[in-house]
């Protein structure tokens, strides 16, 4: 993670595993919480990012609460890949 110029490292650690509903279908999902792995205040921003329980891991939603408020990003789509 780049702020303020610095980089930091960071530690990713499972959660919990969840249902999650969006536009683009219902998933069950791993919910991944992130560290900031050398400041004191480690939570990062409380991000949380939920990847599909399967082989594609694909982020179907992020969450996060900044000083400022909170955020949340849903996916919408998704289209297959083309096999060749």
């Amino acid at each position: 993670l780049l702020e303020d110029g610095k980089l930091y490292a960071i530690k990713i650690e499972p959660e919990s595993k969840e249902r999650v509903t969006t536009q683009a279908g219902s998933f069950d999902t791993i919910k991944i919480a992130t560290r900031m792995a050398d400041r004191a205040n480690d939570k990062l921003y409380n991000l949380r990012i939920y990847l599909t329980n399967d082989q594609r891991r694909i982020p179907v939603q992020i969450t996060a609460e900044p000083t400022w408020g909170s955020v949340r990003v849903k996916l919408i789509s998704a289209t297959p890949p083309i096999k060749k």
